[in-house]
């Protein structure tokens, strides 16, 4: 009876998400799945953008392949070719899933831009190992052409255009003609194009992009994100108009997360865990 007095005091003490379940019945929105949080022994020190080049079989890897399988049956009747990785605060996995995803479907051969929209504080051209440069904010604000600024993945053949220097760069321009010219270019050259932008509730920059892209992933690091405030940056999504694909839960730890028994508890876990190769 303690037991069971603790364990619902810890339930309604927790104010973060943990299962596709809540994602639905609090949000009333599609779920996209969730993504495993990588150990370190698992990861042996690499990042995992680079341990889901070495290890597309893993569990992280099929988290990643399922989520652009959602996406894309969120709309069988027209591929969305322009997606948008967007959050309520920072450091729930914007970037890591962008880069990983691009990385991904690079390797199996697809033509894909990575789209550093995070004017204020980007970090896509690290993630990478790269080097800062001129982008995105050049290519609004200067009229440099787009082709002359992306850089290449040697380690899969992902495009990359950085988000540039924006010292004298207006948020405003995200919402221009000039972005949207940009963006069709782009999404005729490309197979897929992934915008990468700066958390909802710090910036409205990302508010902005959400009105552009085909499609938008809302990402929501598992029980660290406060209830509250990815509703509200889901209100303040939702109110643009954007076309939301669904939230996708990052960052979860899966043994923890099956000890609750939720539907999607054995997910990369358990019985399942011989289909994966890391």
């Amino acid at each position: 009876l303690l037991g069971l007095v603790v364990a619902i005091m810890v339930e309604k003490l927790d104010l973060g998400f943990r299962s596709a379940e809540e994602i639905v019945r609090f949000l009333g929105v599609r779920s996209l799945g969730l993504i495993p949080m990588l150990s370190k022994i698992t990861s042996m020190g690499k990042s995992p953008q680079d341990y889901v080049l070495d290890n597309p079989q893993s569990a992280f890897g099929e988290g990643v392949r399922s989520l652009y399988t959602n996406v894309l049956l969120s709309d069988v009747v027209q591929r969305p070719k322009v997606l948008l990785m967007a959050s309520s605060l920072p450091s729930e996995g914007k970037t890591t899933i962008a880069v990983a995803l691009a990385r991904m479907l690079a390797a199996l051969g697809q033509s894909v831009l990575i789209v550093d929209c995070d004017l204020r504080r980007p970090t896509t051209h690290k993630s990478l190992k790269m080097e800062a440069g001129p982008g995105l904010a050049e290519c609004l604000s200067e009229g440099v052409r787009p082709e002359d600024v992306i850089q290449i993945d040697d380690a899969s053949g992902a495009h990359i255009l950085r988000a540039g220097q924006p010292q004298n760069f207006s948020p405003d321009q995200l919402d221009s003609s000039a972005m949207q010219k940009l963006l069709r270019n782009l999404a005729r050259k490309y197979d897929l194009v992934i915008l990468d932008s700066a958390p909802i509730l710090a910036v409205s920059d990302t508010l902005f992009l959400a009105r552009l892209a085909d499609k938008t992933i809302f990402l929501v690091r598992w029980v660290r994100t406060r209830r509250e405030s990815v509703a509200l940056a889901l209100k303040q999504l939702t109110a643009t108009g954007a076309d939301l694909s669904g939230v996708l839960l990052t960052m979860v730890d899966v043994k923890s997360h099956a000890q609750y028994g939720y539907a999607d508890s054995g997910a990369y876990h358990g019985s399942v865990k011989k289909y994966y190769t890391g």
